[in-house]
């Protein structure tokens, strides 16, 4: 049986759960409205998430 060799190889997911990268893409697009418009807009600033995500 080639079962396993039929299969395609694909990529390895993400470490991140859906909700975690959703939320990390919220808070990269809520540093570009920073960078961009000069003021603070993060989404999940309530869940401290943005603090505990490094963001270079």
């Amino acid at each position: 049986m080639a079962d396993s060799e039929s299969a395609p190889s694909s990529p390895a997911p993400a470490p991140l759960s859906p909700v975690s990268s959703s939320i990390r893409n919220l808070c990269q697009i809520s540093q570009f409205l920073y960078n961009l418009y000069g003021f603070e807009f993060c989404f999940a600033d309530s869940l401290e998430i943005c603090e505990d995500l490094s963001f270079g």
